[in-house]
């Protein structure tokens, strides 16, 4: 069975601050703020 899938990735930055916002099917799944690390699975 195949479907669509929505990805979106959100960049928000101001002077302060930097966060993305990581979206699938209209869901948030992430968010990442200046300074987090946060690591992908499957990459080093």
């Amino acid at each position: 069975m195949q479907r669509w899938v929505h990805i979106a990735v959100v960049c928000n930055s101001s002077a302060f601050k930097t966060t993305l916002f990581a979206y699938v099917d209209g869901e948030l799944v992430k968010s990442l703020a200046h300074n987090e690390t946060y690591k992908l699975i499957g990459y080093e």
